[in-house]
């Protein structure tokens, strides 16, 4: 039984390496959404389920809720002790955070004069790896998105095809009785 689920799972990584290695020369041809003059946002993003969206650009393999990945901008202003977010007056307040150097992981909350929580806004940043994800007290769904460098399945994907590779070669050397 351990071997069928350990070739079936070699056979799945395979594929997903396979998948890793077609998306990769792709994703250079590939540019970001654009809003086009009537409003439409041009792009031939994949649909995974829901408002769920994925793009292969750029050597990376973006997810995304919404329209379009976010990908940097203006969310807040701020007069100096509050910021602006989902259209109050707030105060950002860290919940929780992990960094290190210009790496890692943090959730604000905003909270409003009257203490009522207006939103989130959670940041995690590692080598090939980009992650943001907003909530505003006036916005239906979150907006999140994700990115990863493609170099991760594919070189986490190639682990298993290549021990069997290798078990069948050293098999195939080794001296029949």
């Amino acid at each position: 039984m351990a071997r069928k689920i350990l070739r079936f799972l070699t056979a799945c990584s395979a594929g997903i390496l396979f998948l890793s290695i077609a998306l990769f020369p792709l994703s250079l041809f590939t540019s970001f959404p654009e809003i086009e003059d009537d409003g439409v946002i041009d792009h031939w993003s994949v649909p995974i389920g829901g408002r769920l969206r994925c793009i292969p650009l750029g050597g990376r393999l973006w997810v995304f809720t919404g329209d379009y990945p976010y990908q940097g901008s203006i969310l807040t202003l701020s007069d100096g002790n509050q910021v602006s977010w989902g259209g109050a007056w707030t105060t950002e307040i860290t919940d929780w955070e992990w960094v290190s150097g210009s790496n890692g992981i943090s959730q604000s909350s905003f909270i409003d004069k009257d203490g009522k929580n207006r939103g989130k806004a959670r940041y995690g940043d590692f080598p090939g790896i980009y992650y943001r994800h907003f909530e505003w007290l006036n916005a239906d769904e979150p907006w999140t998105t994700l990115s990863v460098s493609l170099f991760y399945p594919l070189v986490l994907s190639a682990i298993l095809p290549v021990f069997w590779l290798y078990r069948k070669v050293r098999a195939s050397m080794l001296p029949k009785n």
